[in-house]
């Protein structure tokens, strides 16, 4: 089995990011192979596949997942290339492992990043302005587009156009490897017109080096606050869900989720441009606002359940 999935990798890998492919192998390694790692693939079945997975079921749930679809995916290309019988895949869930294995309540609860309640956000980012360097822009600038922290990190130069106020995130720096545009708030383009002169390269970065994985969680720390950085989109979500009349599907979009099918997904985010334009305007004229802070609120973030970690 490690042998079929060894030749599974090195047959997909190419299309997967760094992450992908360390995970791949890592989660192969811990909690397959020490299972079934040396048995025949023709032989695999479903005891064999619970075998791997069931310990890790109720505690580690989302790997546990992930694990049963490496399984079913080695396995379907081992029955493809002739090494096993084809039919029922023993690690298949639909109708099979589901009837197996418990579902429901707490199990597969995601942990969710800690957020920023969004009424405290125009205070953050006030205090926020007060700071130098290039980590409180590329922060505030994160803030304003509702976007990932590595897609700014890695965001440059040349997928900024000034004339549109569009930044257009090529596909291999989105998580789900489709190229995304979103239009810039005037903040935002004030945040990049206030950078050093550039040609080309790296927005948020210092001789040819992007600013360091650990600068933003960093500054958000020293500011007193229990927050992810991921955590501000989701005060942008609650933001919008609960403040707003804009769609929820607008909102998906803003964020780069996946609405519909892969077609659908592809058609929307090239249409809706415009009409996200007005809900990150909407969402900049909220966060410049003066700060009201709740009076029973201790510090800028609180744990709030509202969004899994995408």
């Amino acid at each position: 089995a490690a042998d079929a999935a060894a030749a599974y990798y090195d047959t997909h890998q190419a299309k997967w990011g760094a992450k992908s492919k360390t995970a791949f192998l890592n989660t192969m390694a811990s909690h397959v192979y020490p299972v079934f790692g040396q048995t025949a693939v023709a032989d695999i079945d479903v005891a064999l596949v619970l075998r791997a997975i069931e310990p890790l079921w109720l505690t580690k749930h989302v790997t546990a997942g992930r694990v049963r679809g490496r399984i079913e995916a080695v396995l379907s290309w081992a029955a493809v290339r002739g090494f096993r019988p084809a039919g029922d895949n023993p690690a298949r869930w639909e109708n099979h492992l589901d009837q197996l294995l418990p579902v429901g309540g707490d199990i597969g609860e995601v942990t969710h990043h800690a957020a920023l309640a969004y009424g405290d956000v125009p205070g953050f980012v006030g205090a926020l302005r007060q700071r130098k360097g290039i980590a409180p822009l590329a922060l505030e600038f994160l803030i304003l587009a509702a976007a990932r922290s590595g897609e700014v990190v890695k965001a440059e130069w040349s997928e900024i156009d000034f004339d549109a106020k569009v930044w257009t995130r090529p596909a291999d720096h989105m998580k789900a490897r489709i190229a995304h545009s979103i239009p810039l708030s005037s903040r935002a383009v004030e945040i990049l017109r206030s950078l050093p002169p550039h040609d080309d390269g790296l927005i948020f970065g210092t001789a040819g080096r992007p600013l360091g994985k650990n600068a933003m969680p960093k500054l958000v720390a020293t500011m007193g606050a229990d927050c992810t950085v991921h955590g501000f989109r989701s005060s942008f979500r609650d933001w919008a869900g609960e403040t707003t009349n804009f769609p929820r599907e607008l909102a998906e979009h803003a964020l780069a989720h996946g609405v519909g099918g892969k077609v659908e997904q592809a058609y929307a985010r090239g249409r809706l441009v415009e009409k996200r334009r007005r809900l990150m305007t909407s969402w900049e004229e909220f966060v410049a606002a003066p700060a009201v802070r709740s009076a029973a609120s201790r510090a800028w973030c609180a744990p709030m359940k509202t969004m899994s970690p995408n």
